[in-house]
């Protein structure tokens, strides 16, 4: 043990307490960056010969100082600003936006994303946004290029998501109803203005009647205004066969019913387009005693129309909003995380590189699997307590002037022994 082992130990402690510094600015100085994850500093201490080995059996070694071994990410979820900008997504909870330059994939926990002129969704670096384009189980470019100024799309398939109540009486289906009123007397639950669209982009529209037909039974049956295919303003129309739901006992449909959920719409339009034939699946319809409803879940036409705005859902699906308010799925953007998110490296931009085994990289849905939701029109601030970095700072500037005091007595008391041999 010797005196300059001093001098060596408070070196290397001025060196690992500025290093220490350093990361706590860094962190400040990103304490507005979008998306940014805080660093903290792992100290270790120093042996000369290693934790294995001693100088002497008797007296062990002295220390030799300290190093950083590592400096590790901070994955806590910043919190969520509303910002009301479409094109801004936050991720509440786990997981990171894919991202591409065509070559090499990118990971980032920001998502202020933009529309470049050919159509690709970019983050504010010019990288392209990764998801499933429709009918692809494969990463690609998300590009809206085909909707940003559309001549339109036919529609050919729809699906459709409801319930029709339990709590109602079993009614007789219409043959040839000449009214409206008389369906809406009639059927047990009407579904009105579903829209599709022809070949020629142009919108119409036709209702679902639900006739219950027996317990845990419905009928369904698509009808149009007759104005819609050449016929009589004002009269129905029938334009599918009818379908029969049957439902089990919990209220889902059976498997026999499930796998045959799907009404074959056929329009004569009088427009000069195509005739119209497509389907509705229904499978997804339930039969509980809570009221009957409705909704689109999808469906693959739009207008002869330009988009006006964009819309990332919670789970991950990204649309076109079109000018006649048609919501146009473009693709699913899922989300990427490792068994150790320590191994996604940050190379700046707001971005990170995945430097572990691949085996140990996931992508999934949003929402799913431990993966966080994604918030429409909100981004995730950075996650820097400045309060904490203060105090982090002030413990590094006493260890570091601490360390400088040591330096300088065991400069001043090395000299006094040189002094002492000479004289």
């Amino acid at each position: 043990m010797r005196l300059e082992t001093a001098l060596y130990s408070s070196s290397q402690g001025l060196h690992t307490h500025g290093n220490a510094i350093s990361v706590v600015g860094d962190n400040i100085s990103n304490a507005s960056t979008t998306g940014f994850k805080s660093e903290r500093v792992d100290f270790s201490d120093l042996m000369p010969e290693g934790y294995e080995l001693a100088q002497s059996s008797v007296l062990g070694s002295a220390g030799s100082g300290s190093l950083i071994t590592d400096v590790k990410t901070m994955y806590e979820g910043g919190t969520i600003e509303y910002t009301g900008r479409s094109l801004d997504t936050g991720i509440d909870g786990n997981g990171f936006f894919i991202l591409s330059d065509g070559n090499t994939n990118y990971y980032s926990r920001a998502g202020d994303f933009q529309v470049r002129k050919d159509g690709t969704v970019i983050n504010n670096n010019g990288l392209a946004l990764q998801g499933y384009l429709k009918d692809s189980t494969t990463l690609s470019d998300i590009s809206v290029a085909g909707l940003l100024s559309s001549s339109g799309k036919e529609t050919t398939q729809m699906a459709l998501t409801g319930n029709v109540t339990s709590e109602t009486p079993i009614t007789t289906v219409l043959d040839n109803p000449t009214t409206f009123k008389e369906i809406n007397e009639a059927a047990s639950f009407i579904a009105g203005d579903i829209n599709f669209y022809d070949s020629l982009g142009a919108r119409h529209s036709m209702i679902l009647a639900f006739y219950k037909t027996g317990v845990n039974e419905y009928k369904a049956i698509g009808y149009t205004n007759g104005s819609e295919v050449g016929k009589e303003e004002g009269v129905p129309v029938k334009v599918s066969d009818a379908v029969t739901l049957k439902f089990k006992e919990d209220g889902t449909l059976s498997d026999e019913s499930k796998a045959n959920a799907k009404i074959n719409v056929n329009m004569n339009y009088t427009n000069g387009a195509n005739a119209g034939n497509f389907t509705i699946d229904v499978s997804n319809f339930t039969q509980y005693a809570s009221v009957s409803y409705i909704s689109l879940a999808d469906q693959d036409g739009y207008s002869a129309s330009s988009v006006k705005d964009y819309e990332f859902s919670s789970d991950g699906n990204f649309y076109a909003i079109m000018e006649d308010d048609t919501r146009v799925f473009v693709a699913n953007v899922p989300l990427a995380d490792a068994i150790d998110r320590q191994t996604f490296k940050r190379v700046g931009d707001s971005l990170y590189q995945y430097r572990g085994d691949s085996a140990n990289i996931r992508i999934e849905s949003s929402g799913t699997k431990g993966l966080g939701e994604l918030k429409t029109a909100s981004l995730e601030y950075s996650n820097v307590d400045i309060a904490d970095e203060f105090v982090s700072m002030i413990l590094y500037q006493r260890a570091y002037q601490a360390n400088s005091q040591v330096f300088n007595v065991t400069g001043t008391l090395i000299e006094n022994t040189i002094a002492m041999i000479r004289n």
